[in-house]
């Protein structure tokens, strides 16, 4: 009886991502009256649409996505989930197959919403909470409903074409970019993680307590300064950036995150950019969507799965040893740990290593090289990703052709943490 009690709350409240004996904070009285209103009336037109879909489904094919609850709206889970879904369903193509979106999410930006919608026949989030419910009250017996978790029972989707971009503006610059000076394919998208967006939306105690925090981005002056001499632009991109320090101001960096930012011009830059640059955030899946050569340095993690193309992680030094720990004895480290955490790294008796500004160099360097189709693999590149690969299998990591991997820069300069 707790249980089905428990499962009733869950359902009321399913749009709430924290829930607290079936109550918020932040819910006041007369809305909490209001949702089990809306549930007690939902629950029998829920059922009377089960039965249509049960007839009409020996005509059409109909599917139900659910994507999880995130508030605040997180781009990387909405873009991760969503976009391989979009990819498997624009390349089948099938006119009888009726799809419904249920996005309990908070909108992440009305252009990135524009940009997804029209892929569903139905599309729900918060413009249509009555019929969202009723959606998300429907049994899942005898349904094709997905509740796209952490299982990403679609990532098999990112092999096909980009999905389409509904809100894209054609092959030309817009007149904004333009007038920027921006040059469509010859430039180079810089996003990085800010203290300040953090410090908007948790409080400083935690911001503090994040390692990307304290990550030095002057380090980044070398590498962008060779991207410059190959003659392409530098745009950095965001919302509620850090200033940058002197040596990256005095480059000739087009800051569109400082200027008048138009969220349309936005993803027009992640679409038609040469690469992008992700210092430890996750600005890059905006380019991943379209498929754009994307690099994350300074990675706190072993990154894996169809995320960019290419990472390179931050090392871990033993404290006593002062010696480099090995791929296998980072994973080992890891277990049930933030590494995201500046205590949690002190509590097990190592210190990050960041990258340097040569390893920086070397493995933008050979990102732009794919970007420009100019990647060879010698036997002893091919050595090093098989060796990768075992330690990947190992750790229980998805590795394959198409997956994330290191650059081969890094993993020559660092052949020895792969033994």
């Amino acid at each position: 009886m707790m249980y089905f009690f428990k499962f009733i709350k869950s359902s009321v409240y399913y749009d709430v991502e924290k829930i607290q004996n079936g109550l918020t904070s932040d819910i006041k009285y007369y809305q909490r009256l209001f949702r089990w209103l809306q549930f007690f009336i939902a629950t029998p037109i829920s059922l009377l649409i089960w039965l249509v879909i049960q007839i009409l489904s020996r005509k059409y094919k109909i599917s139900i996505y659910v994507l999880p609850t995130f508030r605040p709206g997180v781009a990387s889970m909405y873009l991760s989930t969503i976009e391989p879904l979009c990819r498997e369903l624009q390349y089948i193509n099938d006119p009888k197959h009726f799809t419904i979106l249920v996005n309990p999410q908070e909108e992440i930006s009305e252009v990135l919403t524009k940009s997804y919608e029209p892929h569903f026949s139905l599309y729900l989030d918060d413009r249509r909470q009555f019929a969202r419910l009723v959606v998300y009250l429907l049994p899942q017996r005898g349904l094709r409903k997905f509740y796209l978790t952490g299982k990403r029972q679609f990532d098999a989707g990112w092999v096909y074409p980009p999905s389409k971009n509904y809100v894209n503006q054609g092959l030309h610059v817009p007149n904004g970019l333009k007038k920027l000076g921006i040059e469509m394919g010859n430039y180079v998208i810089f996003a990085h993680f800010s203290r300040n967006y953090y410090q908007k939306r948790f409080p400083e105690s935690y911001v503090n307590s994040m390692l990307p925090a304290n990550i030095d981005l002057a380090n980044y002056e070398q590498p962008l300064r060779a991207l410059i001499k190959h003659g392409l632009q530098i745009v950095r991109v965001g919302t509620h950036v850090d200033d940058l320090p002197d040596l990256i101001k005095n480059l000739p960096i087009i800051d569109y995150a400082r200027g008048q930012r138009d969220e349309a011009n936005e993803l027009w830059l992640y679409e038609n950019c040469k690469l992008l640059v992700s210092v430890a955030n996750g600005a890059w899946w905006f380019a991943r969507r379209f498929n754009r050569p994307t690099i994350i340095t300074n990675s706190q993690n072993f990154v894996q799965r169809y995320f960019s193309t290419f990472y390179t992680p931050s090392l871990f030094k033993d404290i006593k040893t002062n010696e480099l720990l090995s791929f296998r004895q980072m994973n080992d480290r890891r277990v049930n740990k933030n590494f995201n955490d500046i205590e949690a790294i002190r509590s097990i008796g190592v210190q990050i290593i960041p990258n340097s500004p040569s390893t920086l160099t070397a493995s933008i360097n050979e990102t732009l090289d794919y970007a420009n189709g100019l990647t060879h693999l010698d036997s002893a590149d091919k050595e090093l990703l098989d060796k990768y690969n075992n330690f990947c299998q190992e750790s229980g990591f998805v590795f394959n052709a198409n997956t994330t991997r290191p650059t081969i820069s890094f993993l020559r300069e660092y052949s020895q943490l792969l033994d």
